[in-house]
């Protein structure tokens, strides 16, 4: 079957919905499944951190009562810790974007121990290469994306320990400078 590291919801339910429920996620990974898909991450989008507190325990919960980890392995975090540059943040809501501080991220990974997987961040936000470093000691993946990041940026996140990145075209704004943009220095960066 297939596999996607990036499921923000099917079916019109939403996994960042702050009314999201138990039985509304078991629908969606059910359709999610019956698709093809052998294994998914749930993708939180920049949130309030109250939704990601509600949402990871929820969504794990679920994933452990019914037997779903050989399927839903853990989530995915698009996010907060994405770039406010306008076009960067894409359709991520630009009040709910924060820095990567180390104590923020460990508050998340406590919210679900060992259920977050993968995490989206910027390169370009102050404190990433320390987040991404953080988040690789707790087996965390880490890709970069929504960002505006220069290729020493790029680099110095690959050297974190970043290991792939995520919407390359998209997550930028629509015009890009013709040589320094981040998809030519993420397309040159062999390490993601």
């Amino acid at each position: 079957g297939w596999v996607d590291l990036q499921v923000n919801g099917c079916g019109g339910v939403d996994f960042s919905d702050p009314c999201l429920t138990q039985s509304a996620f078991l629908r969606a990974a059910e359709q999610v499944l019956k698709s093809g898909t052998e294994l998914f991450l749930p993708t939180l989008i920049t949130s309030k951190l109250a939704v990601y507190r509600r949402n990871l325990v929820l969504i794990q919960a679920a994933v452990e009562r019914f037997g779903l980890g050989k399927n839903i392995p853990g989530v995915h975090l698009e996010g907060p810790f994405i770039s406010p540059v306008p076009g960067a943040a894409g359709a991520h809501n630009p009040e709910w974007i924060i820095p990567p501080k180390p104590e923020t991220v460990e508050q998340l990974l406590n919210c679900a121990p060992g259920f977050i997987k993968l995490v989206t961040l910027g390169a370009d936000t102050d404190g990433a290469q320390e987040a991404i470093r953080l988040l690789r000691r707790h087996d965390v993946a880490v890709s970069i994306g929504h960002h505006m990041a220069n290729a020493a940026q790029i680099a110095s996140a690959a050297d974190a320990g970043a290991q792939a990145l995520t919407h390359l075209g998209n997550g930028v704004p629509g015009m890009l400078p013709r040589h320094a943009n981040p998809i030519w220095a993420g397309l040159a960066e062999d390490r993601l």
